[in-house]
């Protein structure tokens, strides 16, 4: 079972597991994203179109987020440096049916114990795009 705030992939490294509800600062469940990097791995069902969507936040101003799929560059995003508002980014994917593997590289993370975080992510999703 997946929480509806993080769901269509296993995570296989690099992600904190749940915290929270924050019900004072009106917030749900939210994970961690560790530097260097976050690891995906999803299945596709079939081929076709994909996006991968979060709403995050980062303690860093500047930070930008690299997105490979199966060690392939196919983006970079930006992450607002915010300790409140946290911004939507949405990245095409094309997938083929299968296992697949989407790592998310963060430029900046905190790099002192306990915890190399980098990105806080409201949500995170793999979602299949409906064929028009």
């Amino acid at each position: 079972f997946q929480r509806s705030e993080f769901r269509g992939f296993t995570p296989a490294g690099g992600l904190g597991a749940n915290e929270g509800p924050f019900p004072v600062q009106h917030l749900g469940i939210l994970r961690w994203g560790y530097g260097p990097a976050s690891t995906l791995k999803v299945t596709a069902p079939a081929d076709g179109g994909y996006e991968l969507y979060w709403k995050a936040r980062s303690d860093f101003q500047g930070q930008v987020v690299t997105v490979t799929v199966d060690g392939k560059q196919i983006g970079q995003a930006s992450v607002p440096g915010s300790y409140t508002q946290f911004a939507d980014t949405r990245i095409p994917l094309s997938l083929t049916a299968g296992e697949h593997e989407i790592e998310l590289r963060y430029a900046q993370w905190h790099k002192e114990p306990p915890r190399p975080t980098a990105v806080l992510f409201q949500f995170l999703q793999v979602n299949r795009l409906t064929p028009s």
